[in-house]
């Protein structure tokens, strides 16, 4: 049975979602209104049952010998991402990066799955701090 944190933890999270749908329909809508509302859709598909957690702009970024890139973001977060066929780094225009994560599994202990939306992208990442 869920106890009264539980549900408002759960109310919040879904809260924060629909916000965090609006302002991203908001910022679509802006730019090509039939396009945009087709992006958008497909983008919060994406995402359900995630959590925002942070938004911040892309501070640092370097690449590995693996093909990954370790994103440093302004607020200390870190993540190590995979990127193809993106030749800009994401450092020399300091791009917003919203942050979403859900948990996959408890047990033994919490495992995150988490997501980056960087100039309407999505990336599955990993964090490292």
């Amino acid at each position: 049975m869920i106890n009264t944190n539980q549900l408002r933890v759960i109310v919040m999270n879904y809260l924060r979602l629909f916000v965090a749908s609006l302002v991203l329909c908001t910022a679509f809508a802006l730019t090509s209104p039939k396009a945009a509302l087709a992006q958008c859709s497909e983008t919060l598909a994406r995402l359900v049952g995630f959590t925002i957690v942070a938004a911040s702009t892309i501070e640092q970024e370097q690449a590995q010998p693996d093909g990954s890139r370790i994103i440093a973001l302004q607020n200390g977060m870190v993540f190590q991402m995979q990127v193809k066929n993106q030749k800009e780094s994401f450092a020399d225009y300091n791009p917003v990066c919203i942050v979403f994560y859900r948990v996959v599994s408890q047990v033994p202990m919490p495992v995150f799955e988490n997501r980056l939306l960087i100039d309407d992208d999505l990336y599955l990442c990993r964090r490292i701090k």
